[in-house]
């Protein structure tokens, strides 16, 4: 354009639609589809990305950071992040937010816990009104482009917003997400830019490519890893076995070949960079969205629990001209972290509403007893939480129903100075610490510090279908359901409509009421039945309503907090529902509504061959 450069010009755009396809394809025009759009126009400038800083995001799938060898691993999995290592600032306990995948990178892209985003389970989608990094840095004029190799990176779930190119294929090997990224650096043409890489490949099915798929390998007589170690879950928490130590270091050599081959994949990106001139002045982050269990606590996979195998991750990042090359940080840190960081970095101001910190202005203090960072899951029937800090971990307890199988899983705590692989609680030896951590979590799990109506909902027995409405004379604002996979929910400004069928988890409902202390009338079924008083317990005092409806107001109320945790302690012991108000002037919920997508036949069949589904 340097032609035209000072004259005022027009710039006109030519689209051609369908057209006729000669033979042997025979495809016919098709004129419903007859039409073509342009978005995200871009004025490219060659000096652009040689004068400003660049950021690569990079986050590949299922990496436990005991698993990485600049963490100390003593297998060599990652020679080529431990060269970037070098170069680069690398945080020795960077924890998730969330055991798997898909609340994870949406607290990645947006700087807030899954609580606060609203994505916690598979078929909820993060909401248009949730600010990601990369709208962000589009709006300060960056170029976005991201590649993703697995569903939940796919634009259904809402990730996607933000990115100008966004390229999304399932299943795409680690050399096609290079192959893709090299080729937008060649399409960027100089401009400024974010690009964020998702490699999938160390998650289960565990299939490295030759030579990756040996080089780990155990030797242990004639037996030899089989196809049942690339699929760990399949074929022994779903057939009901209990693996061998053979079989866990079969399936552990595989997931360490996924690793290096992974490694090995983005020693050419690093190279590529370097050959353009910008490896300097580009920022690089390397991180993990969770990690991945085998049998360091009786199981396998991930998503279930909060021990470190599946909570802690790898945390490395090079800044700009290699500032502060070799540093590594002993402090707690997290993937929430990382979106103040880069804007800190870039000296972009933005309203993040999140509780997450840069690490670049953060002292290295010594080891923090009550500096908590949050990790929460409410998929596979767990609606569970951990607080960790660099010394104390606690795990709230649940009540996990599946299929009829029942089981409890007990609250946990521990010294992780002392026992860092988690393996003597301490609840019982600590009773008074154990309940103030318990309180805690509950306040975080259930938003207890923000004022509002609650309506829990949870049961014992395979399944329970709860229905009913709630009705108001005031205004209903801030709705925030924690949605079942079978649900129907309307609602406007005077009313909720509901339906849930708890198949293997709890769910809620938070709202408030403008005025405070309106009065609702709340209907609640159980399983079509009204006649289930004995089951809907209404606080303060948990006392049972004696019609259905009922009626309830906030107003005058003084809530027994200790009786609320005690309730909130056993929930899942019966199916019923909680009814309590938070008083209070507090801020409002951070918490987002989110939408649904539809989970075809298709999507199913893909989330039971990777675990998450049965």
């Amino acid at each position: 354009l340097s032609n035209w450069e000072n004259r005022d010009v027009v710039i006109e755009f030519l689209t051609r639609g369908t057209y006729r396809v000669k033979p042997p394809f025979k495809r016919k025009p098709d004129e419903r589809y007859d039409f073509a759009v342009w978005s995200n126009p871009y004025i490219a400038m060659d000096d652009q990305w040689s004068n400003g800083v660049n950021l690569i995001l990079i986050s590949i799938d299922t990496v436990r950071a005991d698993h990485v060898s600049c963490y100390g691993y003593e297998k060599e999995t990652t020679p080529h992040l431990d060269a970037l290592a070098q170069d680069s600032i690398l945080f020795e306990q960077a924890i998730t937010p969330a055991p798997w995948t898909l609340p994870a990178h949406a607290s990645l892209f947006t700087g807030l816990t899954p609580s606060q985003h609203g994505v916690q389970n598979f078929h909820q989608t993060l909401s248009d009104a949730a600010l990601t990094l990369a709208e962000v840095l589009r709006k300060e004029s960056f170029l976005t482009m991201g590649v993703a190799s697995f569903e939940y990176l796919f634009p259904d779930f809402g990730l996607a917003q933000g990115f100008d190119r966004y390229y999304f294929q399932y299943p795409l090997r680690a050399e096609k997400v290079v192959e893709k990224a090299v080729d937008m650096l060649d399409d960027a043409n100089g401009k400024r830019f974010f690009m964020f890489l998702h490699f999938f490949d160390p998650h289960d099915p565990y299939s490295p490519p030759a030579p990756y798929d040996t080089v780990f390998a155990p030797s242990e007589g004639a037996v030899k890893v089989g196809k049942e170690h690339r699929c760990p879950v399949k074929n022994f928490i779903g057939q009901g076995r209990r693996p061998t130590d053979f079989d866990i270091e079969a399936a552990i050599s595989l997931y360490d070949g996924e690793i290096r081959f992974v490694d090995e994949q983005l020693s050419f990106l690093f190279e590529k960079l370097k050959a353009i001139g910008i490896w300097s002045n580009t920022m690089v982050i390397v991180t993990s969205d969770h990690g991945e269990e085998f049998w360091d606590h009786g199981s396998l996979s991930h998503g279930f629990r909060l021990f470190e195998e599946q909570i802690h991750v790898p945390l490395i990042v090079k800044l700009p001209h290699f500032r502060d090359a070799g540093v590594r940080i002993a402090r707690q840190v997290g993937l929430i972290d990382i979106m103040p960081t880069v804007l800190s970095e870039l000296e972009i101001q933005a309203d993040l509403g999140g509780q997450g910190r840069s690490l670049l202005i953060q002292p290295d203090t010594g080891p923090s007893f009550d500096d908590f960072y949050i990790s929460e899951t409410a998929a596979h029937g767990m609606k569970r939480l951990c607080l960790r800090s660099e010394i104390l971990k606690y795990i709230s307890p649940n009540c996990y129903n599946y299929k009829g199988l029942s089981f409890r899983s007990n609250e946990l705590l521990y010294d992780l100075r002392n026992d860092p692989n988690e393996t003597e609680s301490l609840i019982g030896p600590e009773p008074d610490l154990a309940r103030s951590l318990r309180r805690q979590a509950f306040e975080e799990m259930f938003a207890l510090k923000s004022p509002g109506w609650r309506i829990l909902f949870s049961t014992e027995r395979p399944q329970a279908k709860f229905s009913g409405r709630i009705e108001t004379d005031g205004r209903l604002k801030n709705l925030y359901s924690l949605a079942c996979l079978d649900e129907k929910l309307d609602h406007d400004k005077h009313e909720i409509a509901f339906s849930k069928t708890i198949k293997s988890y709890e769910s809620f409902f938070n709202f408030q009421v403008e005025p405070w202390d309106a009065t609702l009338q709340i209907e609640i079924e159980i399983d079509d039945n009204s006649s289930c008083l004995e089951r809907i317990s209404v606080f303060p005092g948990g006392e049972h309503p004696a019609t259905n409806p009922f009626q309830a107001s906030a107003k005058d109320i003084e809530l027994d907090i200790d009786a609320l945790l005690d309730a909130l302690d056993g929930r899942g012991e019966e199916t019923g529902a909680l009814v309590f108000y938070i008083p209070g002037e507090g801020e409002e919920c951070i918490a987002r509504s989110v939408g649904s997508i539809e989970i075809d036949e298709r999507r199913r069949e893909a989330l039971r061959a990777l675990g998450y589904m049965r």
